[in-house]
């Protein structure tokens, strides 16, 4: 037995059978190279003739395709549409050589995803983003400036050059920019011939913005609805307004070297501004020696984005913001009622913990709040905050009333109790356990004070009837028990150090000059105001007193409504 076992395997080692690479089945061939890095699989492909044909598969590029340049479809770098998916992997891959290709693709994704969330909300905004510059105007900046941009900064300009928006066109004529008057004329005449003018009036009207070509109305002195279009989003207090834009590289480059020579800009730093508001009271840098990207501020400009040693500062800040927006962070909404044409991407944070938000007898009080670095000072952190009233519906009014009540057979419910929600829309589902926060106790204190900063605007709406209350819970019972209109009355702030500790207190009547009107599920009444800290953070919370039916025809009792704690704090990343 041993010997015939020998012999079998010395015929086998004599003779083993034939394992080379032609004896792979073409899927297992295919499989194996799926493994395969693109650049690997291009090389394979030369060996042989099988290789050739298994690493030519366009299953195999479409994969490569979407894992190297986040391409699902067979386009281009412009939009074109190839015959292939490895046809139209080869043109990126020449469109990107050198150090610029390894930020190519993280930069694809933070454009679709802003492009993308500016497609579904808003023509204006997604139209004014102008195609991608070739490596021959890169070149022509890095000369002008006198370095070349960092490979973060240019992967974004190739991709998308800026916004190109009529106010900005117009400002750059009446500075003498070059060229400004003849790339003004062309856009007018671009405007007045397109194909699609009348379904972008229409999604205009349907956004409620206005065509570029409609309405000299002024703001502040900017004389066209289009200042309100910059993708970086805004937020208007009181008189101060700022919505900040993509500058497009020529024009960045002009503005750089004006802003230099009026001492804006450090002329020792070698920076190219990238993005500003309508009137440059708001700037963002980008340092071209580390790609970190900060806002003006005094005395010093500002990190924008947490600095890592890595080179990609003003890439991590585009990813960011791609991912806020897709994330619900920012809502368009109107920046002042009195402007119809003042529809922008609201900067107010509508996420939790940004967002802080509590419900008081039906009341429901969001509060939200922005680092303001451009009229920032050393000792005077300058923040706004935005405050939005609304109240509940009848429904989710009673169903609050029916818990309370079953609360109370086992024990008195807690007087106030706040939580923070994720977004903020118009009303809650019915007694979702978020909605929370039932009280009529007032709050105490003992002085005032005023209210310090450049201040609000505001929005709201009225109707209705109320009946009476129970001594127990506070709450007004079945079948009289909701709240059918309330008036605020008083205002009451407290305002903190990061140490908790009280700097200052205001107490006034209503908000910013109104006294907003609510309705069960009627439209929020919304407003701006500011305040300040020494440091760079601090906190703030409050109450405001409501009084059932109006203050000229009292239905009930006044009540306090309670606004929860929110941070005044610079964040890491700044917009």
């Amino acid at each position: 037995g041993r010997t015939c076992i020998a012999a079998a395997s010395s015929r086998a080692m004599d003779d083993p059978p034939s394992t080379g690479p032609d004896d792979l089945s073409p899927q297992c061939l295919g499989l194996i190279i799926s493994l395969l890095t693109a650049q690997d699989c291009a090389s394979v492909s030369c060996v042989q003739s099988s290789w050739r044909d298994a690493a030519g598969d366009d299953l195999l590029w479409r994969t490569y395709l979407r894992t190297d340049w986040a391409q699902t479809t067979p386009t281009g770098p412009r939009g074109q549409q190839l015959t292939s998916h490895r046809a139209a992997y080869l043109t990126w891959a020449e469109e990107f050589k050198g150090p610029i290709r390894a930020c190519v693709r993280r930069a694809v994704v933070a454009w679709q995803n802003i492009k993308g969330w500016c497609d579904d909300r808003s023509h204006m905004l997604s139209a004014s983003l102008l195609p991608g510059v070739d490596e021959a105007a890169i070149a022509s900046a890095a000369t002008r400036l006198g370095v070349p941009l960092p490979p973060a900064l240019a992967a974004l300009y190739r991709l998308h050059d800026g916004q190109a928006l009529q106010w900005d066109l117009q400002f750059d004529a009446q500075k003498n920019v070059p060229g400004a008057a003849e790339r003004l004329s062309a856009f007018k005449k671009a405007q007045s011939v397109r194909s699609n003018a009348q379904a972008t009036q229409d999604r205009a009207e349907a956004m409620g913005l206005e065509s570029e070509e409609d309405s000299d109305e002024e703001f502040g002195g900017a004389p066209h609805p289009s200042i309100f279009h910059g993708i970086f989003g805004g937020y208007c207090v009181y008189d101060h307004l700022c919505v900040t834009r993509m500058l497009p590289l020529e024009r960045a480059c002009w503005w750089t070297q004006v802003l230099k020579m009026q001492g804006k800009l450090d002329v020792r730093r070698r920076c190219m501004v990238i993005a500003a508001s309508f009137n440059f009271k708001k700037l963002f840098v980008v340092d071209l020696d580390n790609a970190d990207i900060l806002v003006n501020s005094r005395p010093e400009y500002l990190l924008a984005c947490p600095s890592t040693g890595t080179g990609d500062g003003v890439l991590r800040w585009f990813e960011e913001y791609g991912k806020r927006l897709q994330g619900g962070w920012y809502n368009i909404e109107l920046l002042d009622a009195d402007f119809p044409s003042s529809k922008a991407i609201s900067l107010f944070p509508r996420v939790s913990p940004s967002m802080t938000c509590a419900v008081t007898r039906g009341v429901r009080v969001c509060a939200t709040t922005l680092f303001a670095p451009e009229v920032s000072d050393a000792g005077r952190t300058m923040f706004t905050y935005s405050i939005r009233f609304s109240l509940l519906t009848e429904e989710q009014q009673q169903g609050l009333i029916d818990e309370t009540l079953t609360q109370s057979d086992v024990g008195p419910p807690p007087a106030i109790i706040s939580n923070s929600l994720m977004g903020a829309a118009p009303a809650l589902p019915g007694r979702s356990p978020m909605v929370t926060a039932l009280s009529s106790s007032p709050a105490a204190s003992n002085h005032s004070n005023t209210e310090s900063g450049f201040g609000g605007g505001a929005t709201g709406s009225n109707v209705g009837t109320v009946n009476r209350e129970n001594k127990q819970t506070g709450l007004s019972r079945v079948p009289g028990g909701v709240v059918r209109r309330c008036q605020l009355v008083t205002r009451h702030w407290v305002i903190k150090n990061a140490a908790g500790q009280q700097t200052d207190e205001v107490r006034g009547e209503g908000v910013v000059g109104k006294y907003p009107v609510l309705v069960p599920g009627g439209p929020e009444f919304v407003y701006q105001s500011c305040t300040h800290q020494a440091g760079p953070s601090g906190a703030m919370e409050g109450d405001f007193k409501f009084v059932e039916g109006t203050i000229a025809h009292r239905e009930g009792p006044e009540w306090d409504v309670r606004c929860p704690l929110f941070q005044l704090q610079i964040p890491s990343y700044i917009y």
